[in-house]
């Protein structure tokens, strides 16, 4: 018998109220628990460790998100929201071949899943998704998460390889879910390909050049539409250097920058130029070339404060150079193989042109063997023996 039968029964024996009564409470106690027992369609409780493939709302599964069927309730309310970010921005577009930083957000009560899916308009995948631990990958297509989130908001971030050049506008697609009673979101964006180039660098010239070392630079005018994430100087006794060979690295960007060229030979030719590396290629700057000097550079009797001396010997002109934060130069004297004091210069402004060139043949002095010495007012700082020569 049903439990509609003994409700219609004992609706027709008036003589018995209180097993009416009775009758109708076991009746909605057994409708409360058959209501239990039904199975569950909220989104959480019936995929907690990800949702199935192709609820994204993205054309390959005709714009079906965590509200079709079988995956959660399909009574529930879609909102439109915003779920994504991305690292950097692609408000302008994406570059083809570079690497970007995706994260979901979902705020509300209660457990919380998502799904993303980068498609072309025919629902093709776009690019490359690259997974942590806590997500999943499916079909290479979708991504979603492992186990269902409690924090609020709740975040989950992946990598999305972006495809190659002409592949043209991608659709970001992404689905989200939170609450038991199922707070269903969605979020589409149009991402067009940016049409980057390489970057614009130039090349500074060299500068205190010495024996073993030279300043050089550059500056980077246009990162081409693609962030530069390499740049600097390489050099080589070769025209033409490349990344290939002897570089500095001087930091990222678009902007000037300085590069120190160190374990150079004394005596020879060398060839340089800047560059700057972007994601979609290498760029140079002009060549310039430089020759170190001949002889040898000292440092100081005081291993802290390096000075340096060149080209040693000298035919007339004299490079002094020293490059220790703590050397603060005031003086410089000339000696005699004697100890006689035979020439002195001031320094000035000796932390933005640490260095200073000294033109023997209009001192006066006949050739032979001098002392050149550095002082921080009395201090000696450093000295070097020297020899003019013809």
């Amino acid at each position: 018998m049903t439990f509609s039968t003994i409700f219609e029964t004992n609706l027709e024996t008036p003589t018995n109220p209180m097993k009416k009564v009775l009758l109708l409470s076991l009746f909605s106690l057994s409708f409360l628990i058959m209501a239990i027992l039904q199975p569950s369609y909220h989104a959480l409780h019936s995929n907690p460790t990800g949702a199935p493939a192709g609820r994204s709302g993205g054309p390959a599964e005709g714009g079906a998100t965590c509200a079709a069927g079988g995956c959660h309730s399909p009574s529930s309310n879609t909102v439109v929201s915003t779920l994504i970010s991305t690292n950097p921005s692609m408000a302008s577009g994406y570059t083809p071949g570079a690497t970007y930083s995706i994260t979901i957000t979902v705020n509300g009560s209660g457990s919380k899943g998502f799904q993303f899916s980068p498609q072309s308009s025919s629902g093709a995948t776009m690019g490359t998704l690259v997974a942590p631990a806590s997500l999943q990958i499916q079909q290479s297509k979708y991504i979603t998460h492992r186990n269902a989130s409690s924090g609020n908001p709740s975040t989950w971030t992946f990598q999305w390889v972006a495809p190659p050049s002409g592949s043209g506008t991608v659709g970001f697609y992404a689905a989200g879910v939170s609450g038991r009673n199922v707070n269903l979101y969605r979020q589409t964006l149009s991402i067009p390909e940016l049409t980057a180039t390489v970057a614009t660098v130039t090349t500074q010239a060299a500068s205190m050049i010495s024996p073993n070392s030279a300043t050089s630079g550059g500056n980077v005018v246009s990162d081409g539409g693609s962030a530069v994430t390499a740049r600097g100087v390489a050099y080589g006794t070769s025209p033409n250097p490349t990344i290939s060979g002897s570089i500095t690295s001087n930091g990222t960007g678009t902007g000037s920058f300085v590069s120190n060229l160190n374990g150079l030979l004394s005596g020879t030719l060398y060839h340089a130029r800047a560059y700057a590396t972007n994601v979609i290629g290498t760029a140079y700057g002009a060549g310039i070339i430089f020759t170190t000097p001949t002889g040898s550079s000292v440092n100081s009797l005081d291993p802290s404060q390096p000075f340096r001396c060149w080209p040693v010997p000298s035919s007339g002109n004299l490079e002094l150079q020293w490059g220790d934060a703590q050397a603060t130069p005031s003086t410089v004297q000339i000696l005699s193989s004697s100890g006689q004091l035979v020439h002195q210069i001031s320094v000035v402004d000796y932390r933005s042109n640490p260095s200073v060139s000294i033109n023997l043949s209009s001192l006066g002095l006949g050739f032979g063997a001098y002392q050149i010495r550095l002082l921080d007012d009395e201090k000696l700082i450093g000295q070097q023996r020297i020899i003019y020569s013809r």
